[in-house]
């Protein structure tokens, strides 16, 4: 019986230790997004658009180095072009879910330096396209879906990252760099339409 006390305490005592290390970290900040488009026979990149992004991320640490980051976002995407017809501004509205190998450098009291790559995960769910020219303006939103006329929802890619961690009090910043891999056009004139995105944002770490 004694043995057995033992042996749940020490298991809630690991389990309450493992749970104090996890942190907790509301995110906000600004991506700078563009829209790269292929056919077989030509390639562009939009001009770029700036949208919100928000959400939080959850670090479980393997130890005091290096730490897994899954996190949920709210990110907005997209870019502007334009031709003889006018200028186009197309915004896609994801809920994204990265999770990064995250790096870093615990310097005490100058803080900590970090670095972080993985994968995301995005899915549509909201998104407009507007034309505005010389007779005026005019909106229709994206519609999500495997028609031909329609964008696929589904935004898979990696990202690239460093950051800075203020010793003490747990804000920080970071930017990083994201490339998607997924086709997110169904039409068949186009090869492949890729979202491009550079973010900046700050946190509170707790």
């Amino acid at each position: 019986m004694k043995k057995a006390i033992l042996s749940i305490a020490a298991i809630a005592g690991f389990t309450a230790a493992a749970q104090a290390q996890i942190k907790f970290a509301p995110e906000v900040g600004l991506n700078i997004s563009t829209m790269k488009y292929s056919t077989n026979s030509t390639s562009s990149e939009s001009k770029s658009l700036t949208g919100l992004k928000a959400g939080a991320f959850v670090e479980l640490p393997f130890n005091k180095v290096v730490s897994l980051e899954p996190g949920v976002f709210y990110s907005r995407k997209g870019g502007e072009y334009s031709n003889i017809l006018g200028t186009t501004t197309t915004t896609l509205d994801y809920v994204e879910v990265p999770v990064n190998l995250k790096f870093s450098l615990p310097l005490g009291i100058g803080g900590r330096p970090f670095v972080y790559a993985g994968p995301y995960f995005a899915y549509g769910v909201g998104g407009k396209n507007t034309l505005s020219n010389s007779l005026g303006t005019v909106s229709s939103d994206v519609n999500f879906g495997s028609g031909s006329a329609q964008m696929n929802p589904l935004d898979i890619g990696a990202q690239v990252g460093l950051g800075y961690q203020l010793p003490v009090i747990g804000l920080y910043a970071r930017a990083q760099y994201g490339m998607g891999f997924t086709n997110l056009s169904n039409a068949n004139n186009v090869t492949s339409t890729n979202n491009s995105n550079f973010s900046v944002s700050v946190g509170w770490q707790f």
